[in-house]
């Protein structure tokens, strides 16, 4: 559950300064991505103004949140309690399995990509029940892919249509900096029209800020079967996100440098 920012009264703007939520959808952040998360939001935190007040609104159970303040130091530590919430379901029961041809399977009602990735994972199974076993092992596995795939982005929509109420109290421009994995799509259109919606009425702008895979130094021990294909079912829901709330999608690559100078400078 999200606390949305709190420590506003209605003399703050004399100080000048723009206000700026930073969200962490740990839901959607791979167990682990502390070091990531820390990079993205970091390099962003040293480029504001002194006049600049930003609070954290972490997204997932138990995660932490400030008031709006100019205490980097606050920010920065409570953005280091930030590990990510993400698991990473890949070799869960030994199948190598994508998110992507999971989402295929289950949204599409596609046997034909069932078959073919029982018959990959189940290969070296040389018993008809053994193969059979393999066979509702995949399955199973795949629901459960899709089943937490969407359960984190439930999450994570819900969390934001809290933060943005929440925001709507504050009358004032502010700037919501979404950071997040990415997290997928299906039946969650009508509840982004709603999130733009709301983000409107919050006079709230927002940028998401896709992590790439690149920044982690979590190695998982199997590669996907197709990363980039996941990485696009990934990327969809942020990218939809931020179309509903008339925002810009960034993926953070490297030191951010040169994207957070541009946001920054956008502000």
């Amino acid at each position: 559950v999200v606390t949305p920012p709190e420590g506003y009264s209605t003399n703050e703007n004399s100080i000048g300064g723009r206000l700026i939520v930073m969200a962490i959808d740990q839901p959607n952040i791979r167990f682990g991505g502390a070091l990531a998360i820390a990079r993205a939001a970091n390099a962003f935190v040293d480029r504001l103004q002194p006049a600049d007040r930003i609070a954290v609104a972490g997204i997932g159970t138990g995660a932490p949140a400030t008031p709006f303040t100019t205490d980097r130091a606050r920010i920065k530590q409570t953005i280091s309690r930030m590990t990510g919430q993400k698991i990473m379901q890949r070799g869960l029961i030994g199948k190598n399995i994508g998110l992507a041809e999971a989402l295929q399977v289950v949204d599409r009602s596609d046997t034909e990509t069932l078959k073919q990735i029982q018959q990959r994972e189940c290969a070296a199974e040389n018993s008809p029940g053994a193969r059979e076993a393999c066979y509702s092992e995949v399955e199973m596995q795949i629901h459960q892919i899709t089943m937490d795939a969407k359960h984190e982005a439930d999450q994570t929509v819900q969390a934001l249509r809290d933060l943005f109420i929440g925001l709507r109290a504050i009358d004032a421009p502010k700037t919501l900096i979404f950071i997040s994995e990415g997290f997928t799509l299906s039946d969650l259109s009508t509840t982004l029209v709603e999130l733009g919606s709301l983000a409107a009425a919050a006079r709230t702008s927002l940028y998401a800020l896709q992590l790439d895979q690149a920044l982690f130094d979590v190695a998982d021990a199997r590669m996907a079967r197709n990363p980039f294909a996941d990485r696009r079912a990934a990327t969809e829901g942020l990218d939809m996100l931020a179309g509903a709330s008339r925002g810009t999608l960034f993926t953070v690559t490297g030191s951010g440098e040169a994207l957070f100078s541009r946001i920054e400078s956008e502000l």
